[in-house]
């Protein structure tokens, strides 16, 4: 099971790997019933989340320098892949749009270099993925869980 990352999001150097949970509470489709998620478990997940953060940051940059290089913006970037992926063409140069193709290749490798590395991280710090994922589910309606992960993202 991999966990998704947006192109768009990694391209426009937004953090994919899911700061919401511990900043602000998502409205939920369905009310999900509170998990339990001792301070250990919780502490453990906090650090993987941080090195996720770290990795993610890595990634960001290195996608943005890529970009750079290729003398693209990041905004004409995330049109042509917003327009791509509602089935439209882009209003954007031919050039532009040659510019997007040679960079996705770059942004699909490193989106596939980062999902590895967060699952690794995930079971480096003693999760499996269905738990790492259930407790960061439960983080979107759990204001309580929110509070005592931000308290410990905060500490240090």
């Amino acid at each position: 099971m991999k966990m998704k990352l947006s192109y768009v999001a990694l391209a426009a150097g937004l953090l994919t790997a899911g700061t919401g949970y511990a900043q602000t509470p998502q409205p939920a489709m369905q009310q999900q019933q509170n998990i339990s998620v001792d301070d250990a478990e919780l502490a453990k997940f906090a650090d993987a989340f941080k090195q996720m953060q770290q990795e993610s940051q890595k990634i960001q940059t290195k996608i943005m320098e890529n970009l750079k290089e290729r003398n693209m913006d990041v905004t004409t970037f995330n049109e042509i892949h917003q327009a791509k992926m509602a089935g439209t063409e882009p209003t954007a140069s031919e050039e532009d749009v040659e510019k997007y193709n040679d960079a996705i290749e770059d942004v699909e490798d490193a989106q596939k270099d980062f999902q590895d590395d967060m699952e690794d991280m995930v079971k480096d710090a003693g999760f499996t993925l269905d738990r790492y994922k259930e407790i960061g589910k439960a983080l979107q309606t759990d204001r309580d869980l929110q509070i005592r992960l931000q308290q410990m993202l905060t500490q240090e």
